[in-house]
């Protein structure tokens, strides 16, 4: 915590902006530095780019669960394992199928 002098605040021409109180006190976060080196970071093109990824892993996951990856119907890991790769399979025939046919193909031949 950063505490200001009254005498200070009271010289300040912001003051008025700043606080109501006598004096001002300020609580900094612990990790403050390193907050405001994600954030410039975040400003970055390349975090757009690796956000643009993670975006897109996320929306698979979220389709995963939809496809019935959310809960295990069954015991074992070999069971689960199963089960997951059953949701994937379908999860990519979806995926496959609203693509739409290759380019440059009219038709049946």
């Amino acid at each position: 915590m950063v505490s200001f002098a009254a005498e200070a605040c009271g010289a300040c021409p912001l003051k008025a902006r700043c606080t109501p109180a006598a004096a001002r006190q300020v609580t900094i976060h612990p990790y403050e530095v390193e907050l405001r080196q994600a954030r410039a970071y975040q400003r970055t093109p390349a975090f757009r780019e690796r956000y643009r990824l993670r975006a897109r892993i996320e929306r698979i996951v979220r389709q995963l669960k939809t496809h019935g990856a959310r809960k295990a119907r069954y015991w074992g890991r070999i069971k689960v394992r199963f089960q997951l790769l059953l949701a994937a399979i379908n999860h990519n025939i979806k995926e496959v199928m609203a693509a739409g046919p290759p380019v440059g193909v009219v038709g049946p031949a």
